[in-house]
């Protein structure tokens, strides 16, 4: 394999896991942000709405008094 090659293939593997690792984390920080959200909502005596949107889109929480 050439050394030109070799380099192209551990550059966009290192992207790949770079960009997944970063999706891993918006996704663990949208679910406590979507959690803490929905205790505050219930706490207060509300009605927890989960909103989901396609397959690359984070889900969102809102509350109904």
């Amino acid at each position: 394999m050439k050394k030109s090659t070799w380099i192209l293939a551990v550059g966009i593997s290192a992207l790949i896991i770079l960009s997944g690792s970063f999706r891993i984390y918006q996704i663990k920080e949208n679910s406590k942000q979507n959690q803490r959200k929905a205790a505050e909502c219930v706490d207060g005596g509300g009605t927890v709405l989960l909103y989901e949107g396609s397959i690359f889109s984070l889900s969102s929480v809102s509350c109904e008094q």
